[in-house]
């Protein structure tokens, strides 16, 4: 297998798993893996230091400033005073957030990043926005934008900007367009806007997280770390779509070894004629693919996705005769890219497309099954469906996709929908339509292995159908619903602690 594909198989599996296990999230941890993306031990580690450290940051904002009862131009000056008296202690552009609360140091970034979760806390509206070479966060109380940034302000002139964009337009010819002075003429600043970020265009919390990777990326470069920079900038690449990261991808490259299937020299015209002129050429054809992601990374992330299909035509129509293998190498590498983009800008749809069409076209490939499974699980999650019309939308979507019916993660969600109705119905004290769900939700919970997922749903079920029998006293009934509870999770201590508490009613 072309080692370029199964990178990105890889990678696109790993940016689905990140999908499903946001869909269970609350509000905190969410964002934090949106500012501290990965899978690894060492970023689940770092998340859950950082969940912590906001825990007491929101509670001393409510204990000491009393947050909760003020209007929202209180609500801003009291945070940012609080954090600058007993948060941020010094500047330092190589800060990263957890170094905001181990060491007090950070920055531009780091401290907006701080600044956004605390008003996501008390429910203040801003915006993120990159400007050149500092994140602007701003906050409009009362139809008066209020700038809250945490850079050296006397270093923030007109002419620092200029001198910025000169530079990254240099860099960005000697990466991604090394014909641009060739290019016909262009306003510098369109090109800036295009190739890196537009400073009047907001951010999400998200792509707040993919800058952030950046930021740490160029520190990586700088001390010639260029295995941990390129790690970074895939991280970004997770969390949006921008020429940016291609551009010091391109950089890190330069920088380091030249990767192996990199054909030795000459242009793309040169490579389809060697390659016409020997077909079993060992280097060519690996080349021209690597050329071929690299053109449509750089449309992905600065025009109009569906160009990418001319591309595609352009180089299969320039392929000697019978290249059938590399022409599915080259067909998958476009549907995992246009997929990780759409995921990427937030269009669930258009994923879920690119993963039908790459399951339906290389069906022998059977992870893209389980791509295709996940996103359509986290377009319904997305719908914010519940009850009957959740049910109802899984169902319309396993006639088009009948292998859902035996997916397991399809069998999660409908237990979840189930377990959330007998928990609602309970509590409405309903129950006389609460029994038959319960029926129903032991016939599906027995379709379904042993996982935790399974276990916390079965806990939400039970759990609520004990309650109501403990509020009206039926403590055997109680009993009886735990005990069943426990049948399928016989080791979890707050279902045997419950049990201990029942017993002694009886």
């Amino acid at each position: 297998m072309n080692l370029l594909l199964q990178k990105q198989r890889m990678g696109c599996m790993i940016v689905l798993l990140t999908i499903a296990q946001v869909t269970l999230a609350q509000s905190l941890p969410t964002s934090l893996r949106s500012l501290v993306p990965g899978e690894t031990p060492a970023a689940a580690n770092e998340r859950q230091y950082l969940y912590a450290e906001f825990r007491d940051l929101y509670q001393d904002l409510r204990k000491e400033e009393k947050l909760d009862r003020r209007s929202t131009k209180k609500k801003i000056k009291k945070m940012r005073s609080y954090l600058e008296d007993e948060v941020f202690r010094h500047y330092d552009a190589k800060a990263t957030l957890t170094d905001v609360f181990r060491s007090g140091s950070y920055n531009d970034a780091t401290a907006a990043s701080v600044m956004a979760l605390a008003l996501n806390e008390f429910e203040v509206d801003y915006d993120l926005y990159v400007d050149h070479f500092y994140v602007r966060l701003e906050t409009d109380p009362d139809g008066k934008d209020i700038d809250v940034n945490y850079y050296v302000e006397e270093d923030i002139t007109s002419e620092a900007k200029e001198s910025f964009r000169s530079n990254y337009l240099i860099l960005l010819g000697e990466t991604l367009l090394p014909d641009l002075k060739e290019r016909s003429p262009q306003d510098p600043f369109a090109t800036f806007k295009e190739y890196y970020y537009n400073p009047s265009q907001a951010l999400s919390l998200k792509q707040l997280g993919a800058y952030l990777q950046l930021r740490y990326a160029q520190v990586a470069y700088g001390e010639e770390n260029f295995a941990r920079s390129q790690s970074l900038l895939e991280l970004a690449e997770g969390n949006d779509s921008r020429a940016a990261f291609l551009v010091f991808e391109k950089a890190v490259e330069l920088a380091s070894q030249p990767p192996p299937l990199q054909y030795e020299s000459g242009s793309l015209d040169e490579m389809f004629a060697v390659w016409q002129a020997n077909p079993d050429h060992a280097t060519a054809p690996p080349a021209i693919l690597r050329h071929f992601d690299e053109q449509q990374r750089i449309i992905l992330a600065t025009t109009d996705p569906g160009k990418t299909r001319n591309l595609l035509a352009d180089y299969l129509e320039r392929a000697p005769d019978g290249q059938t293998e590399w022409t599915s190498q080259m067909m998958q590498l476009q549907g995992l890219r246009m997929m990780e983009h759409y995921i990427a800008v937030g269009d669930l749809r258009a994923a879920r497309l690119e993963a039908a069409e790459l399951y339906q076209g290389f069906p022998e490939v059977s992870s893209y099954k389980q791509m295709l499974s996940n996103l359509i699980i986290a377009e319904v999650n997305k719908e914010s469906l519940s009850g009957q019309a959740f049910k109802q939308r899984l169902l319309q979507l396993s006639g088009t996709y009948p292998f859902l019916l035996n997916s397991g993660q399809f069998a999660n969600e409908g237990l979840r929908e189930q377990a959330l109705t007998i928990r609602d119905l309970y509590a409405g004290d309903r129950p006389d339509l609460a029994l038959p769900a319960v029926e129903d939700f032991r016939r599906s919970v027995g379709r379904l292995s042993v996982n935790k997922i399974r276990s916390i749903w079965t806990l939400t079920a039970f759990y609520a159908a004990s309650d109501y029998h403990f509020r009206i006293a039926d403590y055997p009934g109680a009993l009886r619903f735990i005990d069943e509870a426990l049948s399928y999770a016989p080791n979890d201590p707050f279902l045997n602690h419950r049990r201990s508490v029942l017993v002694k009613y009886l």
